[in-house]
């Protein structure tokens, strides 16, 4: 293998982009469109609604479920299995308890992202780490009996490593190269014949 064929290969198995694998992240649809949705009072509002605008578009999803069971907002996602990826949402609450909400990545409550009665709170960034199976599934589980919470430019993107990391990385796959094109100079044949 020559070395730009090593780093040609590497920057195959490189992310293009940080896409994001969520279909319609910011409900911008006006509807759930990509999501199985379960539970009483789960709309796509517009700005603003209770009070509450989103930056981001005109639409959020308003959450407010009232039996103490909870609702659910889920969707399959298809990711490489092994690669990290980051799960990024933004919650707000108009203030009204009791209220709950988590994340939860194939069944499992993503730690750190369980909260009860959420104060009342404009659209705030939560950001998670999470690991591709190749088949996964991201739910967020939410309850607000009085009131509603808003969900809103949910994305989960490959988790890319910084430019200086690629660089090293390119640097070190053109070494192993350049060795193994060194070690396969042809040898001279130094036998002396006599006739």
């Amino acid at each position: 293998l020559t070395a730009a064929a090593l780093i040609g290969g590497t920057a195959l198995s490189m992310p293009a982009s940080a896409a994001n694998l969520v279909t319609n992240g910011s409900f911008e649809t006006g509807d759930f469109t990509g999501y199985t949705a379960n539970g009483n009072f789960l709309s796509v509002q517009t700005n603003p609604f209770a009070g509450i605008s989103t930056p981001f578009g005109t639409h959020f999803a308003a959450l407010g479920t009232t039996p103490a069971a909870g609702g659910t907002l889920s969707q399959t996602l298809t990711t490489i299995a092994g690669w990290t990826y980051t799960l990024s949402y933004y919650l707000a609450s108009d203030g009204g308890t009791p209220n709950f909400f988590n994340a939860s990545w194939n069944g499992n409550v993503i730690s750190g992202s369980a909260q009860t009665n959420i104060a009342r709170q404009g659209f705030t960034q939560y950001q998670f780490n999470v690991t591709g199976t190749g088949s996964d599934v991201l739910t967020f589980a939410e309850r607000n009996n009085p009131g509603f919470l808003g969900l809103d430019n949910i994305s989960v993107t490959a988790a890319v490593p910084e430019p200086a990391t690629w660089a090293l990385m390119i640097l070190g796959m053109g070494a192993v190269g350049f060795a193994m094109r060194r070690s396969r100079k042809p040898k001279v044949n130094t036998t002396v014949s006599f006739a």
